[in-house]
């Protein structure tokens, strides 16, 4: 699966560092284009420090694969780099289905579970994050889907549900299955996942509808798609910023293969295709698409089509990324040691945090959450920044080029 990220030069196995009595080697000193703390993104997003902390509004942050943060990495955090945060706090464990939450093994903590705290809690503080943890793993047999293929192999075969390596004492996890046992938070973020060619459409079509059910109850789920360029996805760039901007790194994005454009989206993607001078190298082809928008109604049973030779993308199909943030040079505090991590992991909690803080102050007139928000971002481009050049090349191919408005290296900006 995608991380989303670049995991830096930390390594498992690492020895703590000590950070002596005046915590210098978790001092960081250089500007915001350098080193990313709260500090910057607050700044350069205009995003005020946090005076509620309404009950029910906690922000959700998704774990899972064998990612566990260390409570003394965020401490460490706390202590060093965003001292307004005090020491000891911690997001609120939602286990499902025995899921261990945080670690203290020190060469365990994963850094996707690290960084998604230490970039969310100092946004949203006095504000609480929850924790929804999993242990099982990902399904990538492809017959559970009504979708034929080689499923011999045993990287191919689902893994045993509830994990049974989930609660080792007691043999595994032996309750009863928790679909549902939790309340929604208003806000869930999502910082890693595979591409769209890693699953049977009929499973992605079945996450969607869950998805536009939480949507439809006022929640919005905020997931990053990858940092690989065309070859991959991706939710983020350095973008956003109060001047015009250049992406940093190769922005997945592009066009799905499953999923059909949305009349919400059409002004826009139209546009950018006119303004590419690129529609000679797509496709147009409908056999999986499920669609239009979030109906969802079209028999898919395969992840991919087969475009014609030699073209490149689907035309037809929904364009993202839906918009960006910073996700380049993230201090981070992980194994003991102060690290630059990069990617729509960096940006996904960051969105996510900025839409909780938004239903805060909704709440507090006695509004709703913003639940489904992209129609209403479409609706309003004139409120982002754009990144004015840049591309997202990978896989050996050039990529697509950044313009004002919508593309699809940074969305809307």
């Amino acid at each position: 699966m995608g991380n989303g990220k670049d995991k830096g030069k930390c390594k498992p196995g690492m020895p703590p560092v000590d950070p002596g009595e005046d915590g210098s080697r978790f001092r960081v000193t250089g500007p915001c284009s350098d080193e990313i703390t709260a500090q910057c993104i607050r700044a350069q997003y205009q995003i005020p420090s946090g005076t509620k902390a309404t009950r029910g509004n906690e922000l959700g942050i998704f774990q899972g694969l064998n990612q566990h943060y260390h409570q003394e990495d965020l401490d460490t955090y706390w202590k060093h780099i965003a001292p307004w945060v005090p020491r000891g706090t911690h997001p609120k464990l939602k286990s499902i289905n025995g899921a261990l939450g945080p670690t203290n093994n020190r060469s365990l903590p994963g850094d996707e579970a690290d960084l998604d705290f230490e970039v969310a809690i100092p946004l949203i503080w006095p504000q609480r994050s929850i924790l929804f943890q999993t242990d099982d793993e990902c399904y990538c047999t492809l017959s559970d889907y009504n979708h034929t293929g080689n499923c011999l192999t045993p990287a191919c075969r689902d893994p045993e549900y509830p994990n049974p390596n989930a609660v080792p004492e007691e043999g595994g996890y032996q309750g009863p299955l928790m679909c549902g046992r939790y309340r929604p938070t208003s806000v869930i973020s999502i910082s890693y996942s595979g591409t769209e060619a890693s699953w049977p459409a009929r499973y992605m079509r079945r996450q969607c509808l869950e998805v536009t059910k939480l949507a439809l109850q006022g929640v919005t789920v905020v997931e990053s798609s990858g940092d690989y360029g065309v070859g991959g996805a991706r939710f983020d760039s350095r973008a956003g910023c109060l001047g015009k901007d250049r992406d940093a790194f190769a922005s997945g994005g592009g066009f799905s293969n499953v999923f059909a454009r949305p009349k919400w989206q059409d002004r826009h993607v139209q546009g950018y295709l006119e303004w590419a001078n690129v529609s000679d190298q797509g496709y147009v082809d409908s056999t999986w698409l499920l669609g239009p928008g979030l109906d969802g109604v079209g028999d898919a049973g395969a992840a991919t089509s087969s475009p014609e030779k030699g073209k490149l993308f689907n035309k037809a199909g929904r364009g993202y990324p839906d918009v960006s943030a910073i996700g380049e040079n993230f201090r981070v505090v992980l194994r003991g040691h102060l690290n630059r991590m990069h990617g729509t992991s960096v940006a996904a909690p960051i969105w996510a945090s900025i839409l909780m803080l938004i239903n805060e102050e909704r709440l507090s007139a006695g509004k709703s959450t913003v639940g489904f928000v992209h129609q209403v971002l479409y609706e309003h481009p004139e409120v982002f920044t754009d990144v004015a050049t840049g591309s997202n090349p990978g896989r050996g191919g050039d990529g697509f080029k950044v313009k004002e408005g919508w593309d699809p290296v940074t969305g809307l900006g």
